[in-house]
């Protein structure tokens, strides 16, 4: 998605006043407080309900800390198929998308979300990264060196 469509996305949920690329090619949201309370609550819904449409899962499972700086994931290697990786990648995206929104309207701009991910069987740690300063990658190496 470009900044473009992007800003426009944000300015159609109505939760700001104005969204604009300010001169030194940043993004500047304004909002009143009863919109950042309110885009605060929803961010909430939407990481409650992601963490809720995953639990079903006995691939991996998602949790998140209260406030959205530490995320453990519990992994079977199964989440290497394709379908179930798709799956898991998506999950993955949308949580980091709305912890990094959630912790910057809570005056954190440095925001980062530490990911750690443990073998489910055996409680091995297979990840612990500092996101995004550190990329995430699974894969059959995670396995092989733990």
């Amino acid at each position: 998605m470009d900044e473009e469509s992007y800003i426009f996305g944000i300015r159609e949920t109505k939760y700001c006043q104005y969204v604009y690329i300010d001169d030194s090619q940043d993004i500047v949201v304004e909002m009143t407080k009863e919109q950042r309370e309110k885009w605060i609550s929803k961010l909430k819904e939407k990481i409650d309900d992601i963490l809720q449409q995953q639990k079903e899962s006995k691939v991996y499972n998602f949790n998140f800390e209260k406030d959205y700086k530490t995320l453990q994931i519990d992994v079977t290697k199964e989440v290497l198929d394709q379908e179930k990786m798709t799956s898991f990648m998506s999950y993955l995206t949308a949580l980091l998308y709305h912890s990094e929104i959630y912790q910057v309207l809570n005056g954190n701009t440095d925001w980062a979300v530490q990911i750690i991910t443990e073998d489910w069987d055996t409680g091995k740690e297979l990840i612990n990264i500092e996101y995004p300063d550190e990329g995430f990658r699974l894969s059959d190496e995670n396995w092989e060196n733990i």
